[in-house]
């Protein structure tokens, strides 16, 4: 409380100052203080799958306030919103930040006091995919490619991204190959897109070559079928070889899948005449492996009596 001395009147008049109201203060003083708060970055809105925002960065990401010890101890922190629905690549915002209260409330009273710049890259997370040219060495196939990252992530603007679905490398060569490696991943990047450095110094692809296999299949003659000629009902024909093997090769899952149900055996026995014939064995077998070399059989045509033309022995009987 401050006392407020009584007024003097110097004039010439006959004034008498009889009391004066009021006649004290009461005045507070509050100290006026500074301190620092780091501005944070919120985010608004949303980003589509696959898209983030990197890089982030406020400047300057420290700021001062300077007001009475009570209005400074209102403040909880000071904040940049940013609409992610208005997202796009190399964005640089210069805005003013929000200095919120400890219930998230905007304080009217630091409203426009604090100018940011804040800035970003849009990056997007797309799949890598890679081709291979030319062959493996004879007897080996290619199995498999395995990628360090099964994804990357790119730098552009959200028009030119929302186009890009697939990273693709360029061929990886494996003509001669015997043998698994490891090969670094090349892209042909649209303008104006570019891998993040940590993504693509970590990019690279494992070429599994494996070895084709053969397997050997042991068939009875009872599943070989006949492709008759005009004359095949007066024939009775037998093969002379008991069991007939045949030799299969392709990868290994494909080849151990195959088993004696799935080889289909015929001859064709046109206009044979009576007597041992050494014809050829037409081999079917699933398109996921290959019949290894050429086959026959030999058979014995018999010309059967008029009578039993009408009943014609089975082959291999």
């Amino acid at each position: 409380t401050i006392s407020v001395n009584p007024p003097e009147y110097f004039g010439d008049q006959d004034i008498i100052i009889v009391g004066m109201s009021p006649s004290s203060l009461n005045v507070k003083l509050e100290r006026i203080v500074g301190k620092q708060y780091p501005v944070e970055v919120l985010f608004t809105g949303s980003l589509p799958a696959g898209y983030e925002v990197i890089n982030l960065r406020v400047e300057p990401n420290i700021a001062i306030l300077e007001e009475k010890e009570s209005s400074i101890s209102r403040v909880s922190k000071i904040v940049a919103y940013v609409n992610l629905d208005e997202a796009d690549n190399n964005k640089e915002l210069v805005m003013r930040a929000t200095v919120l209260d400890t219930n998230g409330n905007p304080i009217k009273q630091f409203e426009g006091r604090v100018p940011v710049i804040v800035s970003y890259n849009l990056a997007k997370s797309v799949p890598v995919a890679a081709l291979t040219s030319g062959n493996p060495m004879n007897d080996f196939y290619l199995k498999e490619i395995k990628y360090s990252m099964p994804t990357a992530r790119i730098i552009g603007s959200k028009s030119l991204l929302d186009g890009v679905k697939t990273l693709n490398a360029q061929p990886i060569d494996i003509a001669g190959k015997n043998e698994s490696f490891i090969a670094p991943l090349v892209f042909n990047l649209p303008k104006d897109i570019t891998i993040i450095q940590a993504d693509s110094e970590r990019l690279s692809a494992e070429i599994i070559i494996d070895k084709l296999i053969t397997k050997e299949l042991t068939l009875p003659k009872s599943i070989v079928t006949i492709t008759p000629g005009a004359n095949v009902d007066a024939m009775d024909y037998k093969l002379i070889e008991g069991t007939i093997p045949i030799t299969i090769k392709g990868k290994p899952e494909d080849v151990n899948s195959i088993g004696n149900s799935d080889i289909r055996l015929s001859i064709q026995v046109s206009d044979l005449e009576p007597g041992e014939h050494e014809v050829p064995l037409i081999v079917k077998a699933p398109n996921t492996v290959k019949v290894i070399g050429e086959y026959s059989v030999n058979i014995v045509v018999t010309a059967i009596p008029d009578e039993e033309t009408s009943n014609p022995a089975p082959l291999g009987n």
